[in-house]
């Protein structure tokens, strides 16, 4: 029989594009932060004309150090005409929720439907409730009030242009002045004509009405049940002064987010009119946890909860480890890449490691260590570099000279000779064409990279660099040297430029770690290539791991401070008092979180994970604790 309903729901639904949604502490936000992330939220409503919002929050179950804890996860999903989509990126409108395209929609599919409730594939009984009134003022964010006990929260908008909101206003004013002009009018509707009359005022400018219905999904195995869940969820609403609904006739369509059309039908869906701006209130991007799915387990919060964590599901995939000598930073260090390797043993994971700390423990991380010695000949000649690497150029092979063996008044000369030259064999071919051009002074200076030790960087068959290797620099240090970390330096530099062909072949996961990068702020072109390689890592799946004490040393530095502020994920341990003032900076603490810098144990750190920030302890294992300790003291 046809059912002229199901007709008018079906022609109501377009094609969605469907994306997914990270979502945002807000209990821990003050102020400010709260209300940049509610007018985000909803710049939604203003770039889409119509779509669905939904939030399903879900349990997982976290192995936690051989412990299985039972964690609740909210996931967010945004569907958006394709049309629309096409015409506006998603990821332009709101990269700060960082949208993710997916080819499913998050709906829980129905095998049948009764008036009143309907049959899931799973064999449990879903119902979807309706929330059709709410008080004058709610707090934001409310829906998450009812995450603990739904399946799903849905927001199904449509925003109405300009000409049709007016006289929707017109219509809506007309009426209430009559109903409130009548002296038997009760309170609420006076309330109901103070709500329009302040709709008149805001539509316009930034702000648009819109059409909308919030509702909940949720299941149980028996009727029993599911009746005594619909009533916890009635005691809930009406604590905040809402009114909720289980519409007759309607719980398929609504478990498909088809929008009921604007008449009512068998009692059907009342659907509410508001502002862009008003929608602020129900801001659903809320996620208190620090758990990612497929994450690897660091510890715990100061509640008690997991850490779980993912850097290849953030805005860019790049992790910065600060902290004092003795806080824990290379414990964590240690445990997160090991603990990734466990989890993922495809992941490609490289490492510098200048002090040979890591070189040492190699074998438990699940890497191969190999000793770089002055005697190493390791064929990084640059010449041959920019022959081979299509991304170091003229431009930078003179910089790195003239970082190494010139002065920075002889860096012009240099790029012009170096691009003149710059199809020479190697480093001893270029300086020999250098005098033939007479420019003895340039020729001078560099006469140094003809020599042990630095020739010997350049000689020999270029290094294969496998993954799943730590390199240690520790015994290319000179003792005595005005610049004692040169010669380090100077390796470091062309192993992580040669280490972007490896790396940037092609998408797939992986990790470069970097210790102590603190030693080499005096040479900027070494830390340059560490921005350039933090740039360019999310683009082939690749994270660059950054680990150093004296952050304010390598903040001095442009490439160093670029690559501290543009990490996606930071874990601060503890802090000297003098660091402060430059983490405040950088980080933006809030006072608690600069005291828990300065009174932090070992081990004690501040996880900041995009918007994320929760005080949390690492968690090693007993043969951790035993094969890192080092790390700790």
């Amino acid at each position: 029989m046809f059912n002229p309903l199901k007709s008018v729901l079906k022609s109501s639904a377009p094609e969605l594009t469907w994306y997914t949604l990270q979502g945002t502490p807000f209990e821990i936000l003050d102020r400010q932060e709260r209300e940049r992330y509610k007018s985000v939220f909803s710049s939604i409503f203003t770039f889409f004309s119509h779509g669905v919002l939904v939030a399903a929050p879900e349990y997982l179950k976290i192995e936690a150090n051989r412990e299985t804890i039972q964690v609740l996860k909210n996931r967010f999903f945004l569907g958006i005409e394709s049309e629309e989509a096409r015409q506006q990126p998603v990821d332009v409108a709101i990269p700060l929720f960082n949208p993710r395209p997916i080819h499913t929609s998050p709906k829980n599919p129905v095998v049948s439907e009764k008036p009143d409730y309907v049959v899931l594939q799973n064999g449990w009984l879903g119902q979807a409730a309706v929330l059709y009134r709410y008080p004058a003022s709610i707090v934001a964010g409310f829906p998450i009030e009812y995450y603990h006990l739904v399946d799903q929260a849905v927001l199904v908008w449509e925003s109405i242009p300009m000409e049709k909101s007016v006289n929707i206003i017109d219509r809506m004013r007309t009426r209430m002045n009559s109903l409130a002009s009548d002296p038997s009018a009760t309170s609420q509707t006076i309330q109901k004509l103070q709500k329009v009359e302040w709709l008149a005022q805001n539509i316009g400018g930034q702000a648009h009405l819109v059409k909308f219905s919030f509702f909940l999904l949720y299941s149980q195995p028996t009727r029993e049940e599911l009746t005594q869940l619909a009533r916890k969820i009635k005691i809930v609403a009406r604590s905040r002064l809402c009114d909720v609904d289980v519409p007759r006739f309607f719980q398929r369509a609504l478990f498909e987010y088809k929008t009921a059309p604007p008449i009512s039908l068998f009692g059907g869906i009342k659907l509410k009119y508001t502002d862009t701006n008003s929608l602020r209130t129900f801001y659903m991007l809320i996620d208190e946890t620090l758990v990612d799915e497929d994450g690897v387990f660091l510890g715990r919060d100061f509640t008690g909860g997991p850490v779980v964590f993912d850097p290849y599901t953030k805005t860019n995939h790049n992790i910065v480890v600060l902290g004092k000598t003795g806080g824990g930073k290379s414990m964590f260090a240690k445990v997160f890449i090991r603990r990734l390797k466990q989890k993922e043993p495809n992941v490609k994971i490289w490492g510098l490691d200048p002090e040979n700390e890591y070189i040492n423990v190699a074998a438990k991380l699940g890497l191969k260590p190999v000793e770089i010695t002055p005697k190493t000949r390791l064929g990084l000649d640059p010449f041959r570099l920019m022959r081979e690497l299509p991304d170091f150029e003229p431009y930078d092979v003179a910089s790195l000279l003239t970082q190494f063996y010139c002065e920075e008044k002889d860096e012009t000369r240099l790029r012009s000779l170096v691009f003149q030259n710059r199809d020479s064999k190697n480093m001893e071919e270029f300086v020999k064409r250098v005098r033939e051009t007479g420019d003895m002074e340039i020729a001078k200076k560099l006469e140094g990279a003809l020599y042990p030790p630095d020739s010997i960087v350049y000689e020999g068959e270029t290094l294969g660099l496998e993954p799943n290797t730590v390199y240690g620099l520790k015994s290319l240090e000179l003792t005595g040297m005005t610049q004692r970390n040169r010669l380090k330096s100077l390796v470091m530099t062309l192993l992580s430029v040669h280490l972007q062909r490896q790396m940037f072949q092609k998408q797939e996961k992986g990790l470069l770690f970097i210790d102590e990068a603190w030693l080499f702020v005096d040479f900027p072109v070494t830390m340059g290539v560490f921005e350039s390689v933090a740039r360019r890592a999310r683009k082939y799946g690749k994270s660059l791991m950054l680990i150093t004490q004296r952050a304010y040393d390598v903040a001095a530095t442009k490439a160093g401070r670029t690559v501290l502020e543009q990490a996606a994920s930071s874990f601060l341990f503890g802090q000297e008092k003098a660091a402060i003032p430059l983490m405040q900076e950088v980080y933006h603490l809030r006072e608690e979180e600069v005291n828990t810098l300065l009174e932090a144990n070992p081990g004690t750190c501040i996880a900041r994970i995009g918007p994320r920030s929760v005080r949390m302890q690492v968690e090693p294992t007993g043969e951790e604790l035993e094969a890192f300790r080092t790390s700790l003291v």
